[in-house]
């Protein structure tokens, strides 16, 4: 018969019982509400992050001819466009999670609302992973189920909030990268209780995947912390040396099979170090070919293990320098004019101490971390590797922002953990009642000092070819259908050196000709438009950006619309 409070507690139990649907169910329900908020307060759904945009462009670009192989990225530095270092794996991702929209709204709606849907996605697998990670460490509970979903609650929040990289309005690669970390960590940490050559192997495949999306940054380092992780613990703890086998295999097979699948623009031979080619998939095989040799190295002695894989390591360096050279080996990621005019202004870029809102997530979480280390009955070795994850990428942090989100993933397990053990003592100990109180009040704290406010660009009309500042024009591009001549992207090179020029030359020759030659129409530049860039425009209105912004000293030929907004009469040229 039925029953509504039957049924009512059953499902219920079913949740409490299942820490993967409940994970599921309340990172669904929290990006819900936290939509719903974001739509009540601005009326709209948008995007917060430039990237994003382009992301959705590509999408559509891509689906106007379905060309799988990449292309000239036509929207910016028109005429000619550029090549976008972008790879197809969040293409695909992104393109399944629009496909539901499409019979019901037009294509263009359809991949704006399933880019919505990337973040949340990858926001549930990693809540769920560090749960998954961290279950076979945790004492028993009278509670437990209850404390699963306090701890999913505290972990969603903190993912959302201090990160930005999980928030529905922010879809980009940062948040498959950080479940690649998560799903990394947990594999390596699970291994200390028991050795699963399956999950090695599948962990390699994602870290594969991670270098698909991102093999000039975040992939290639994340794949650097696991091998070291990895050689450590087969030197000190002397682990299986088939775990690093089985590791390399999967990261050599996926890193080859996806750049046979998504070369670079120029082709398989193209010798590219800041996007996925032939130069990764052999640095992947001669790594797999060391650990396959040191494989039958019989002996679990320091000194001669260190020397192994430093040789392997040296042997290797020397086999890439000598078969691709040191100028396609050893070379900057960014063009240097790039660099000074582009990459000095990308605030994740920067390298600058603890934020305000940093500053508690460090303190907790490194303090969590030596009073599991010193204080708690975890083994050593497993707090140990989490150090040896959490040194490098904070530092890497320190002198690159974008790695702040990854030392976050760590912090969350260590949280997870001291929770559950203070949980574990309150259930023994009435004085650690107190104690896991007021931890669990200082990680809400720390969530309550962090405010976030996204920002709504104002959209004016323009009908043409626009020349904008860099970080606003994948957003006027994406709403407004036309082109624009810089893109905040370091393959974009000479988008972004005439970007620069223009704004900034006393030429008034040169600026014409840089115009004529991108077909420039319009000139916009925002109010929101970095003053740090745009210094002083009162005194520099000799500079076309002086000029727009004080309305001063006008060209003949650059009729004001609005605010900030030109058109340029070529008649008068």
């Amino acid at each position: 018969m039925f029953s509504a409070q039957n049924y009512t507690h059953k499902l219920l139990n079913l949740i409490f019982n299942h820490y993967i649907l409940s994970a599921f169910l309340l990172t669904a329900l929290v990006s819900l509400v936290q939509c719903g908020m974001f739509y009540l307060q601005y009326g709209e759904l948008f995007y917060v992050s430039t990237d994003s945009y382009t992301r959705a462009l590509r999408i559509l670009d891509w689906l106007n001819d379905f060309q799988w192989r990449e292309k000239m990225f036509p929207y910016f530095n028109p005429p000619s466009g550029f090549v976008l270092h972008f790879t197809r794996i969040c293409d695909v991702i992104w393109l399944i999670l629009a496909a539901p929209f499409m019979p019901f709204m037009p294509l263009k709606e359809a991949i704006f609302y399933g880019g919505m849907f990337f973040s949340p996605l990858f926001m549930t697998l990693t809540v769920i992973t560090v749960l998954w990670g961290i279950k076979p460490y945790l004492p028993p509970l009278k509670n437990q189920n209850i404390c699963f979903l306090l701890f999913t609650l505290i972990v969603i929040f903190i993912l959302i909030k201090l990160t930005g990289a999980f928030d529905f309005s922010r879809p980009d690669h940062h948040a498959l990268m950080d479940w690649i970390m998560a799903i990394g960590i947990a594999v390596i940490l699970r291994n200390h209780l028991c050795v699963n050559m399956q999950h090695l192997f599948w962990c390699g495949l994602l870290c594969g995947v991670g270098m698909w999306a991102s093999s000039a940054l975040e992939g290639l380092f994340i794949v650097a912390i696991m091998l070291s992780v990895l050689a450590v613990n087969r030197i000190f703890y002397q682990h299986d040396g088939r775990e690093l086998l089985y590791f390399s295999l999967g990261l050599f097979l996926s890193t080859t099979i996806a750049w046979l699948l998504n070369p670079p623009y120029q082709g398989h031979a193209m010798l590219d170090i800041n996007r996925l080619s032939v130069i990764h998939s052999t640095l992947t095989a001669l790594i797999f070919l060391s650990f396959l040799v040191l494989k039958y190295l019989k002996t679990n002695r320091k000194s001669v293990l260190i020397a192994a894989f430093g040789f392997a390591a040296i042997v290797s360096g020397f086999f890439m320098l000598l078969i691709f050279g040191c100028e396609n080996i050893l070379v900057p990621i960014y063009n240097q004019t790039v660099f000074e005019v582009f990459i000095l202004r990308v605030d994740e870029m920067q390298h600058q101490p603890l934020l305000g809102y940093e500053i508690p997530a460090f303190i907790i979480g490194f303090g969590s971390m030596l009073w599991l280390l010193f204080l708690s009955k975890l083994r050593q070795s497993y707090i140990i590797n989490l150090l040896l994850f959490f040194i490098p990428i904070f530092v890497m942090a320190l002198l690159c922002r974008r790695f702040f989100t990854y030392y976050l993933v760590i912090f969350v397990i260590v949280y997870g953990l001291t929770l559950f053990i203070l949980l574990y003592k309150a259930q023994q100990n009435d004085a650690y009642k107190w104690k896991s109180l007021l931890y669990i009040v200082a990680l809400i704290f720390y969530l309550g000092s962090f405010s976030y406010k996204p920002i709504r660009h104002t959209i004016p009309q323009i009908y043409n070819t626009v020349l904008t500042d860099l970080f606003r024009a994948p957003e006027l591009v994406y709403y407004l259908d036309i082109d624009a001549v810089g893109a905040p992207y370091h393959t974009n090179i000479e988008g972004i050196s005439d970007n620069h020029t223009m704004w900034f030359t006393t030429d008034e020759n040169e600026l014409k000709t840089l115009l004529k030659k991108h077909n420039v129409q319009t000139i916009y530049l925002p109010k929101i438009a970095s003053s740090a860039y745009y210094v002083e425009p009162s005194k520099n209105t000799d500079k076309l950006y002086g000029k727009v912004i004080c309305n001063q000293k006008l060209y003949p030929w650059l009729i004001k619309q609005a605010e900030n907004l030109y058109y340029i009469d070529y008649t008068n040229f």
